[in-house]
């Protein structure tokens, strides 16, 4: 009797074991999906510097010059860091060559392309080459704006 329970007992476990292990095999795949928004936002910077040591610039002042001195010039660098293309241009307030000021700016009569990475310099050289005919009425002399533009 206790020989027929524990063969029983053996061949019931076996039969569960079998079935457990057919459900088991033969479960379904479960899948999850996970949506993944991203915006990333236009980032765009400029330094205007008169060195590559990046020394801010926001006034030349070229006061009291003889008007036969050599060409006087003033580099300038312009830093931008962009994540997406664009240009850069400059342009002036009013035109001093107009006035009889020769100051010229390298970057202002063409707009100069950049890509979209960190620090990428573009150099200008603002010059002016003054001569007798250059006006010298008032003791503070003229102002002109060259204002550098970078867009995307």
């Amino acid at each position: 009797m206790k020989k027929t329970l524990l063969v029983a007992l053996v061949i019931v476990s076996l039969i569960f074991g079998i079935v457990a292990y057919a459900f088991a095999a033969n479960a379904p795949d479960v899948t999850s999906d996970v949506t993944i928004n991203a915006r990333v936002n236009p980032k765009l910077t400029m330094t205007v510097a008169s060195d590559a040591g990046g020394t801010p610039l926001s006034v030349v002042n070229w006061l009291g010059i003889e008007p036969d001195a050599a060409n006087l010039t003033q580099p300038v660098f312009i830093t931008i860091s962009s994540n997406k293309a664009g240009t850069l241009s400059a342009a002036w307030d009013v035109d001093p060559t107009t006035a009889n000021y020769n100051i010229t700016s390298g970057i202002e009569a063409l707009s100069q392309g950049f890509t979209n990475t960190a620090g990428q310099v573009k150099n200008d050289t603002i010059t002016f080459d003054p001569d007798y005919d250059t006006p010298s009425d008032t003791a503070a002399g003229q102002s002109f704006k060259l204002t550098y533009t970078a867009a995307q």
